[in-house]
């Protein structure tokens, strides 16, 4: 067993400590944030909606970021967070199948 402790981001676990898959787990956000960009990863990636709402960008096709949703995007789909209501936020918790140093490829 392992127990993994929330490091200074918001992401709990991942290659830096010796978990095999990445988690994270953010506070509410009201914006969409600066370093979010289209972007893809050779691994499956999977964002469950704690609460609010918000727009994911697909391969060119919106989806809804909503309350007790779980969106899978697959591997080399490119994707990227458009929209967040800037009255309710947004919380989520994010995880990756696979854990690796600069496995972001941006486009």
């Amino acid at each position: 067993m392992k127990i993994f402790e929330k490091g200074k981001t918001q992401m709990y676990c991942g290659y830096w400590n010796g978990s095999p898959l990445e988690v994270g787990l953010i506070s509410t956000i009201y914006e969409v944030p600066k370093r979010e960009v289209l972007h893809s990863h050779p691994y499956r990636e999977y964002y469950v909606v704690i609460s609010g709402k918000g727009i994911l960008e697909i391969d060119g096709k919106e989806v809804e970021l909503i309350s007790n949703n779980v969106i899978m995007v697959e591997s080399h789909e490119k994707h990227e967070v458009t929209w967040i209501d800037p009255d309710e936020g947004i919380r989520w918790v994010i995880v990756k199948e696979k854990s690796e140093p600069n496995g972001k490829i941006i486009h």
